[in-house]
């Protein structure tokens, strides 16, 4: 027997909660190098860490992580992991919080970079996929802009973690557990719980 799945269209505000992201926003933070500390965008990378309701210095574990290759110059074989760090019930949207961090060899570029960058170039997707309604959950937009940290938005270096987030609109109540699409190219997180 053939399923589909359903596309639903996503739109209008953000979440319930004033804590929780504006559209557009970005969200990282330095690693734990003191280089990292000096990097002129680390302080404004921290707050918007905070609007995807992380604390930098004390980040939640992850539910899931998957390591993919990176594009970084100078090294081949430069990887990327991807946490998926939370999803939380707000109302009638869910708040994805991720963390990405590239790892890369000695001699490699430490140049920041965008997010888009170390995808190749190609932008960060993330979805929800409801299997118990066979739905497909794509991120929220609201005034036309996606409701994600913005995957050309913050530079980040290897050796550093980019916190991020995705809003989307929530299943059923009945629902409390959904496969989580990461990214591009990623496996897929079967089961991700939703508090």
């Amino acid at each position: 027997m053939a399923s589909s799945l359903l596309l639903v269209g996503c739109s209008g505000g953000g979440p319930q909660q004033a804590s929780t992201p504006p559209a557009g926003g970005t969200s990282s933070a330095p690693g734990a190098t003191a280089a990292a500390s000096a990097d002129p965008s680390a302080e404004a990378a921290a707050a918007e860490a905070s609007k995807a309701g992380i604390d930098p210095a004390n980040p939640p574990k992850p539910i899931a992580s998957s390591t993919t290759a990176a594009v970084v110059e100078g090294d081949p074989n430069a990887t990327k992991r991807v946490d998926l760090l939370g999803l939380k019930r707000s109302g009638k949207t869910v708040l994805a919080s991720y963390a990405f961090t590239v790892t890369a060899a000695d001699g490699a570029s430490d140049e920041p970079r965008m997010l888009y960058h170390y995808l190749g170039n190609s932008s960060w997707r993330p979805q929800l996929v409801d299997t118990t309604n066979l739905t497909l959950h794509e991120v929220v937009r609201a005034d036309g802009s996606a409701v994600q940290t913005d995957d050309q938005g913050v530079t980040f270096r290897p050796g550093q973690t980019l916190y991020a987030y995705a809003v989307f609109a929530a299943p059923p109540e009945s629902v409390t557990t959904i496969d989580a699409v990461l990214a591009d190219n990623v496996p897929a997180v079967p089961g991700a719980p939703i508090s």
